[in-house]
């Protein structure tokens, strides 16, 4: 399973693209980027963009978390969209990040 979040301010605010693609897998998601907590961040679904496979989350649904963590790396926590094989948490060992200008 591929991922891809692209997150970007919006006025006051931050939303985020996300994209899965996988084995009979193809979701493309608009969501809202919300604090929840010190260091972490919620992406929560607001809609579907073109070309998806299938349309099963909610509108408010939390669909994962990003979590810094002490020493560099970025923990996944997964809520809503499941992650691979199904784990709670992952610390992804090729995660980049790609600073742009808004």
């Amino acid at each position: 399973m591929n991922y891809k979040i692209a997150i970007a301010k919006r006025g006051n605010s931050y939303v985020a693209d996300v994209d899965r693609d996988g084995f009979q897998t193809l979701e493309r998601l608009s969501a809202e980027v919300r604090s929840t907590g010190s260091d972490r961040i919620g992406l929560y679904f607001t809609n579907y963009r073109p070309d998806n496979v299938r349309e099963i989350y909610k509108p408010g649904e939390l669909l994962l978390q990003l979590e810094k963590l002490p020493n560099s790396p970025t923990k996944v926590i997964w809520a809503g969209m499941l992650g691979l094989l199904q784990q709670q948490e992952l610390v992804p060992t090729d995660l980049v990040f790609v600073a742009q200008k808004p």
